[in-house]
C-alpha cells in the first residue's frame, strides 16, 4: 500500500458520515414534514361595539323653568303630528314627566271657529286669523307654565311660530309680533324643531292619507309661501332656537334624526 493510500484511509476514517453532520436532514424526512397537515390559526370573532342609546338632557336656557319646552313645526304634510307623538311616547318609555299639546285644538270653542274657516264655511282675514289662532294658544298658557315649573317636558304639535308663519309674518312687522306676545306672555319655546319639506311633498302626503284638503293643505302656492316664511324663521331663530331636520325622509329617519339633534 501506497502513502498516499494509507493518507485516504485515515481521512475517511475521520469523517463523519452525512447524517451525523450538524444540519443534516435527509430527503425523506422533509417530505414527512411536508406531509402533515398545517394547522391554520382559528381567529378569535371580533365582538360587536354596541352604541348604547343616546341619553337626551334637556335643560333650559331660563333659569325660571324647571322643565323643557318643544315645539314641532312646518308646512302642513310635513310630518309635524307623527313626530310630536313619536317624541312623546319616546319619553313615556324613558319614564320621563311628559306632556302633549296640538294646535289648533278643535273640540274647543275658539277651534272650532278655526275648523269652520279651514273648511271654507266662513272667510276671515288675516288679522282675525290671527287673533284667533293666537287666542287658541294663549288660553293654555297657565297650564303650560304650571308643567314647565313642575320639571316637565311639553311637547307641541304646532305653537305660536305656526301662527307667525301663517297669519303674521306678511302682514305684521316682528317688533308687533313681538309685542303681542309679550302682553300676553306667551311662554317662549326652548326648541322649535323644523321639519324641513317641500310644499310638494306635503301636498302628496296630505291627499294620500286623507279625504277633503283643507284651504291650506290643497294651496301648493301658500305652502311654498310658508316654507319660505319659515326658512326664514329658522335662519333669525325667531321665537326660540330652531333646529332643522330633514321632513323629506322616512318617518323613522327622521325620527333618529330629531334624537341626534336634541
Amino acid at each position: 500500500m501506497s502513502i498516499l493510500d494509507i493518507l485516504k484511509e485515515r481521512k475517511m476514517e475521520n469523517e463523519e458520515p452525512e447524517e451525523k453532520k450538524e444540519g443534516y436532514v435527509k430527503l425523506t424526512e422533509l417530505k414527512k414534514k411536508s406531509d402533515k397537515p398545517v394547522k391554520k390559526k382559528t381567529e378569535k370573532p371580533k365582538k360587536k361595539i354596541i352604541e348604547k342609546p343616546k341619553e337626551i338632557i334637556l335643560r333650559s336656557a331660563n333659569p325660571r323653568r324647571k322643565g323643557y319646552f318643544i315645539v314641532f313645526e312646518g308646512i302642513d304634510g310635513a310630518g309635524d303630528t307623527t313626530q310630536t307623538k313619536r317624541l312623546y311616547k319616546y319619553f313615556e318609555e324613558k319614564r320621563k314627566n311628559v306632556e302633549i299639546v296640538h294646535y289648533p285644538e278643535y273640540e274647543s270653542p275658539v277651534g272650532k271657529l278655526i275648523h269652520e274657516f279651514l273648511h271654507r264655511k266662513i272667510d276671515l282675514s288675516s288679522e282675525v286669523q290671527f287673533l284667533l289662532y293666537s287666542t287658541d294658544m294663549i288660553k293654555d298658557r297657565d297650564k303650560i307654565e304650571g308643567w314647565l315649573k313642575e320639571g316637565k317636558i311639553v311637547i307641541a304639535d304646532r305653537y305660536f311660530t305656526s301662527t307667525i308663519s301663517y297669519q303674521a309674518l306678511d302682514n305684521m312687522s316682528m317688533p308687533n309680533i313681538k309685542r303681542f306676545s309679550g302682553i300676553f306672555g306667551i311662554p317662549k319655546p326652548d326648541v322649535v324643531i323644523y321639519l324641513k319639506a317641500k310644499a310638494e311633498t306635503g301636498i302628496k302626503r296630505k291627499v294620500s292619507g286623507k279625504i277633503g284638503l283643507d284651504r291650506f293643505e290643497s294651496n301648493e302656492k301658500l305652502l311654498e309661501k310658508i316654507s319660505s316664511n319659515y326658512n326664514k324663521m329658522a335662519q333669525k331663530n325667531i321665537f326660540g332656537k330652531w333646529i332643522i331636520v330633514n321632513g323629506e325622509k322616512t318617518k323613522d329617519e327622521v325620527f333618529e334624526e330629531i334624537i341626534k339633534k336634541l
